[in-house]
């Protein structure tokens, strides 16, 4: 009786999270189609483009001054933004796309991938291009900021960032920002995050890294004349299918972008060595195939992989690397596709690869973050709160974390100490809502960002200016 009793409370939360997931889809469809059904009434109105008759180039003296003018009062030279301002400026400049802001931002976006400079390394076995080395060894003052997954949430994005922007440590100025994958697919927005993360690329250029997840598993199929998947949800695919039918080069641009997007990070902190990827580690099978160089963080094979093999066998391992779980289990049976390891499969990988810690994402965290083999490995999930219309997570109270040296700490994205008159409140970003110590006891904060009165305001401020641009 108690095992039926299971069955059905699991077949009923999966048939909630389904339900969650198609209405989201269902919103991302309606709300292209209401922009693609705006657009179109706006081309049909637009009027013919008046003749203007070419004006000659003309160059026009310069009246000499004369001896009794005064020499203008020079003006004083702007202030040049700091990468912080800029950043929020960042922030607050997206607003929900209407029909009119459509071309711009495809036209944005179309140049950021076609920019995009990253190589196709599925094709060549020498391409360094399918993982970033970070060493802060000599630096470690430095920090990383790990970002998990966004699902098309575009307010905890936002949250995110202004929540490091409280911080005394200027992050915006020094930290490197490591994003694990999954950008799209599942929430309520569709362009807002990839226009968010193209402008923070623009102005942290190489301290940003986007790694690939398996929503990022994007082909194009000139056929056809679309982007493919075999991941779901998708609800990216599909819209931008029906709203680029007419955009071939959007779509293979799009796709082209994700291809190439790195598949880990190899980190050396201190005295640890840390790997940030979007899942897992690779299966058992590979592990006395190849092993991670401690210098420089490439794979490296074993003299008895034949030379014809190495490539299709590193695209595996890699492809691995964003589709596994960790299990509280000592050893998984891993099957094809999606596959799950256990501790001492963990144990033997970190072991051969001398790898102290590993940051992935890929799996909803409720508390944010879920820690698995005595701390050694993270997931961190940053999309969620119940208040969040965005989200198709509403159960999760969504985190990002930070390496510093040897440390590390996560940090809720949403809740806040706001310090006033010598005691602390514990307050909400969407509702100002204080928690009792019981509530908030569970809630990862961080002195370091414990704001006071005016400050907790002005990120109120800047926060409720973004909920604004997306009321629709």
């Amino acid at each position: 009786m108690i095992k039926l009793l299971g069955l059905y409370i699991a077949f009923i939360s999966i048939l909630i999270i389904v339900v969650v997931q198609l209405i989201m889809t269902f919103r991302i469809w309606a709300k292209l189609k209401q922009l693609n059904a705006k657009f179109d009434s706006l081309n049909q109105e637009t009027p013919e483009t008046e003749k203007v008759e070419d004006k000659p180039n003309v160059t026009v003296a310069q009246t000499p001054k004369k001896e009794t003018e005064k020499e203008a009062t020079p003006v004083a030279p702007i202030p040049k933004k700091t990468i912080k301002e800029r950043v929020i400026e960042a922030i607050l400049s997206i607003k929900e796309a209407e029909a009119e802001d459509l071309p711009s931002i495809m036209k944005e976006l179309k140049s950021y991938f076609s920019d995009y400079k990253n190589e196709d390394y599925t094709k060549d076995l020498s391409s360094k291009a399918y993982f970033r080395f970070i060493d802060l060894r000599n630096t470690p003052e430095n920090r990383v900021v790990v970002i998990g997954d966004i699902h098309s949430d575009y307010n905890s994005l936002a949250a995110t960032l202004l929540k490091l922007s409280a911080s005394d440590y200027n992050y915006f100025e020094k930290a490197v920002f490591v994003f694990l994958g999954d950008y799209l697919d599942r929430g309520s927005v569709l362009f807002e995050p990839l226009l968010l993360l193209k402008r923070l690329k623009e102005i942290l250029g190489d301290r940003l890294i986007l790694l690939k997840g398996n929503h990022e598993s994007v082909n194009y199929d000139k056929d056809k004349q679309q982007i493919t998947t075999k991941v779901t949800p998708n609800q990216s695919c599909v819209c931008l299918n029906e709203y680029c039918v007419k955009d071939q080069e959007f779509l293979r641009l799009f796709a082209s972008f994700y291809s190439t997007l790195p598949i880990y990070v190899y980190l050396k902190a201190m005295e640890k060595n840390v790997l940030l990827t979007h899942a897992a580690i690779p299966r058992d099978k590979f592990l006395t195939s190849f092993h991670f160089d401690d210098t420089n963080g490439c794979i490296i094979f074993e003299s008895d992989v034949p030379t014809t093999e190495r490539l299709k066998m590193r695209n595996t391992i890699l492809k691995d690397m964003i589709w596994g779980d960790p299990s509280e289990y000592d050893e998984k049976i891993q099957a094809e596709g999606r596959f799950e390891f256990g501790s001492k499969q963990f144990e033997r990988f970190a072991k051969s690869n001398h790898i102290s810690l590993l940051f992935r994402s890929h799996e909803e965290a409720i508390k944010g973050y879920k820690t698995f083999y005595e701390n050694r490995l993270y997931t961190i999930f940053s999309t969620g709160n119940h208040e969040n219309s965005q989200t198709g997570y509403p159960s999760v109270e969504p985190a990002f974390a930070v390496i510093q040296g040897n440390q590390v700490f996560i940090e809720n994205s949403y809740v806040y100490k706001i310090i006033k008159e010598g005691t602390s409140n514990v307050v909400n970003l969407f509702n100002k809502q204080k928690y009792s110590d019981k509530q908030h006891e569970n809630l990862r904060l961080n002195d370091e960002f414990m704001c006071n009165e005016e400050k907790g305001k002005q990120i109120r401020e800047a926060f409720k200016e973004v909920q604004t641009a997306f009321t629709s």
